[in-house]
């Protein structure tokens, strides 16, 4: 098993500290103070307002407005807060990227409520881009409030990398022909396989830090869409993220995509409720993937 670097100050008798709690009141955000009478037209404002993402400018956010990207545009996990932040990193990326086709997901559009408290409209849409490398299939959320004038304004916008354009599908994954073959083919070996020596080098095109459930499931993904990938974790087997740190999954329900992307295509939902660290490891054993 290959073996993380950096993560000295991380680790704590052999697990990682926790992220450290921050109160709510300290984050750099706040509800809209706005409440949408009954009969707003929310697919005609949404419908309306989505064509400006093609050339927005900073007056068409909100004051308080928040841009979260999640690959499409900025390859990584990134938030920006504040409306001249969100303006500026759009402007940027998508200058690189070339977003276009933007197109309203049908019946997706609605009003957020909490009860008197906030409220604005929520509406889904699509797009693609069409100068990065490579392409990508995105989606992505518009929040809208109005101002003062009633002009609506974006409080919160999300994009979301769905997919890169001339790959499979990301959450569907070949059948698996056996307990250790799907297609004939493997990604790769293990680190207990010896038929490489210490000076060949192998070319990969991800590498994936972390082998838990997490680790795992990316994998699966990089492997559903062609993506040659390596796994690295400082524990020495598959599943000793779970074996080492927990009792048992403590989740009640676990999405479909989520055991296709871990080729876990024999096994039910149902069976992965409460399954116990020892079973855990004995699936995530034979998957086949990178370590």
């Amino acid at each position: 098993m290959a073996i993380q670097n950096g993560l000295n100050g991380h680790v704590v008798n052999g697990g990682f500290k926790r992220t450290p709690a921050t109160p709510i009141g300290d984050l750099p955000a706040a509800l809209p103070q706005v409440n949408l009478p009954e009969d707003v037209n929310v697919t005609e404002i949404a419908a309306e307002f989505l064509p400006k993402l093609s050339s927005l400018t900073v007056d068409d956010f909100a004051e308080s407005a928040f841009w979260r990207d999640s690959f499409a545009l900025t390859g990584t996990f990134r938030t920006f807060s504040s409306r001249d932040l969100a303006f500026e990193a759009w402007k940027e990326t998508s200058g690189k990227n070339g977003p276009v086709d933007f197109s309203l997901v049908p019946g997706a559009a609605r009003v957020f409520r909490i009860p008197s408290v906030s409220s604005w409209v929520d509406a889904r849409f699509t797009f693609r881009t069409t100068t990065s490398v490579p392409r990508l299939t995105c989606s992505g959320y518009i929040s809208l409030i109005p101002d003062e004038n009633g002009q609506w304004k974006l409080w919160l916008l999300r994009t979301i990398l769905e997919n890169i354009e001339g790959t499979g599908d990301v959450d569907n994954l070949a059948p698996q022909l056996s307990n250790d073959a799907s297609n004939g083919e493997s990604n790769g070996t293990t680190s207990g396989d010896s038929k490489h020596d210490q000076d060949d080098f192998q070319h990969f095109d991800c590498i994936v830090i972390g082998g838990g459930q997490a680790g795992l499931g990316i994998g699966g993904r990089l492997q559903a869409v062609g993506v040659s990938y390596l796994i690295v974790d400082k524990h020495p087997v598959v599943g000793d993220s779970w074996q080492t740190r927990y009792d048992s999954t403590k989740r009640k329900r676990m999405h479909v995509s989520m055991i296709n992307a871990m080729k876990l295509t024999s096994i039910q939902s149902t069976q992965l409720e409460n399954m116990v660290r020892l079973k855990l490891q004995c699936i995530y054993e034979p998957m086949g993937l990178i370590i």
